[in-house]
C-alpha cells in the first residue's frame, strides 16, 4: 500500500478539523458583530468554509479511503456499507450519494502499481460495475471505460 495515500488521508482529516475550528470562530465573530452588513459577511464566510469541508474535503477523503482499501486488497463491502434503506449497490453507487468513481480510479492509477491495475477489473466486477474513466492499464496505455452497472443497458 502506498504511504502517500495514508498521509493524504491524515492530512484531509486534519484539514477538516481546522476548517471546523474556523467555522466555529466565524460564528462567534458573527454573533459579536455590531452591524447587519458585518454579520452577513461573517455568515457567508462560515457558509463557504462549511461547504468546502462538507463537499470538497469529505468527497476527497471518501475517494482516498476507497482507493486505500482497494490497494490493501479489501472488497468494496469491507470498505463501505450500504446506507440504510438501500438494497442494491448498483443504484447507490451511481447515485449522487455514491463515491466519485472518477477520482477513486485516478488515485488508484496514481498510487497503485501494475498488479493493482490488473486486478481493478475483477474488483469492479465484484460490485457489479464496469471501469469508468480513462486510466492507464498494466502496459501504461490509456484505456477509456464507461461507468454503469453491469446488466443495465442505457
Amino acid at each position: 500500500m502506498s504511504y502517500q495515500l495514508r498521509i493524504k488521508a491524515i492530512s484531509l482529516a486534519l484539514e477538516a478539523q481546522a476548517i471546523r475550528k474556523d467555522e466555529r470562530k466565524a460564528l462567534v465573530r458573527r454573533d459579536r458583530a455590531k452591524t447587519e452588513k458585518r454579520r452577513t459577511k461573517l455568515y457567508n464566510q462560515y457558509a463557504d468554509l462549511r461547504m468546502h469541508r462538507v463537499i470538497d474535503v469529505r468527497n476527497e477523503a471518501r475517494a482516498t479511503n476507497i482507493a486505500r482499501g482497494f490497494l490493501r486488497g479489501l472488497r468494496y463491502d469491507q470498505i463501505e456499507t450500504l446506507p440504510k434503506g438501500t438494497n442494491r449497490y448498483d443504484s447507490y453507487l451511481l447515485s449522487n450519494d455514491g463515491p466519485n468513481w472518477d477520482r477513486v480510479l485516478r488515485l488508484i492509477e496514481k498510487y497503485g502499481d501494475k498488479e493493482d491495475r490488473a486486478r481493478l477489473d475483477s474488483w469492479l466486477a465484484a460490485i457489479g460495475m464496469e471501469k469508468t474513466v480513462s486510466i492507464r492499464d498494466e502496459n501504461y496505455k490509456r484505456k477509456t471505460f464507461s461507468l454503469k452497472p453491469k446488466g443495465n443497458e442505457t
